[in-house]
């Protein structure tokens, strides 16, 4: 069963993405600040957060149990990346330009899920290398039979993700990984009588901590304190972007809350292919204007991203449902 704010949420931070801060990148109006910068960062935590807490749900007893997991995953989300992947490789070989993925070697770690562990990762799609690693380390916490052993190896996975990282792996791996533990981690608080009220008062007061961490985030020089304002700032934006997911579940049969689900059902494939749409775009228009990048560019984008999902997952569902019937 679908968990209605979470398609909200995920719909939102979609939009933010796709709709704005890389849409800017081709577009004319001003986009970037430290401000804007870290509630990106924010913004692609809660997706990490929200994929932990849907595996955290997951039930691994048996070899076949982790087959399936991992079997699912790479159906559902691989043969889409790695055509997404393929696509930057091969155009920046007819453009020199296209910075997305600039070598054989690029390519190849990232369709081996692991460019993030062998920088440098690819632009872009760099996100869903991390994210292979992270689902890959699941199993190791969700198998654990009590919180607290759950806790030990997630800090145990994150002094490895260290060590790596000290090694030369992607400093990105430190910022987001506490926010997918987490996301496992995490249960959703039982309800009573004041929990209105209180969700008010906390989104008031978490959203005060962003502005402040936000000051502290543009005077930070130190990649401890840089680091320690991401982290925190990441966490504040997960809390808002959630409670405003909730807040539009209260309206859930609008037309609004009826398009952020067709949004979060598209989410996947146009974050993998939005900035290629993008850049075939303004090879013909040029950078875009204000008017062209939400009129014509996030539109066309929306739209082809639909049909990229809708003919994949007749693909998808028809392996999965083979897959459902051989685990059985």
């Amino acid at each position: 069963m679908r968990i209605k704010y979470i398609d909200y949420t995920r719909a939102l931070c979609m939009l933010w993405i796709v709709g704005f801060w890389h849409l800017g990148g081709v577009s004319d109006f001003q986009y970037s600040n430290k401000v804007t910068l870290l509630f990106t960062k924010g913004i692609l935590a809660t997706f990490v957060y929200l994929s932990g807490h849907l595996s955290a749900g997951k039930r691994i007893y048996s070899s076949g149990d982790l087959r399936r997991f991992y079997l699912r995953r790479f159906l559902k989300i691989y043969p889409l990346y790695f055509i997404s992947v393929t696509i930057f490789y091969i155009w920046h070989l007819f453009n020199s330009d296209l910075w997305y993925i600039t070598s054989l070697r690029q390519y190849i770690m990232s369709i081996l899920g692991i460019a993030c562990v062998f920088p440098p990762a690819p632009g872009t799609v760099w996100f869903i290398d991390m994210m292979f690693l992270f689902w890959g380390i699941t199993p190791i916490i969700i198998v654990r039979n009590n919180y607290f052993s759950k806790l030990f190896f997630s800090v145990f996975i994150y002094i490895g993700f260290l060590l790596l990282v000290f090694a030369g792996g992607d400093d990105r791996l430190l910022l987001y990984l506490p926010a997918y533990v987490t996301g496992l981690l995490l249960t959703e608080c039982k309800k009573d009588k004041d929990k209105k009220w209180n969700q008010r008062i906390w989104l008031i007061g978490v959203s005060i901590g962003f502005v402040l961490l936000c000051v502290i985030y543009t005077k930070a020089v130190s990649k401890v304190g840089i680091y320690f304002a991401e982290l925190f700032g990441s966490g504040t934006v997960i809390f808002i972007m959630i409670m405003i997911g909730k807040g539009i579940e209260k309206i859930s049969n609008s037309w609004f809350s009826k398009l952020l689900i067709w949004m979060s059902y598209i989410s996947m494939s146009a974050y993998l292919f939005h900035s290629q749409i993008y850049e075939f775009l303004s090879n013909i228009l040029g950078r875009f204007s204000l008017t062209e990048a939400y009129l014509v560019a996030l539109p066309i984008t929306l739209i082809v991203s639909w049909i990229i999902q809708t003919v994949y997952d007749k693909v998808f569902f028809c392996f999965d449902r083979r897959n459902h019937i051989a685990g059985n």
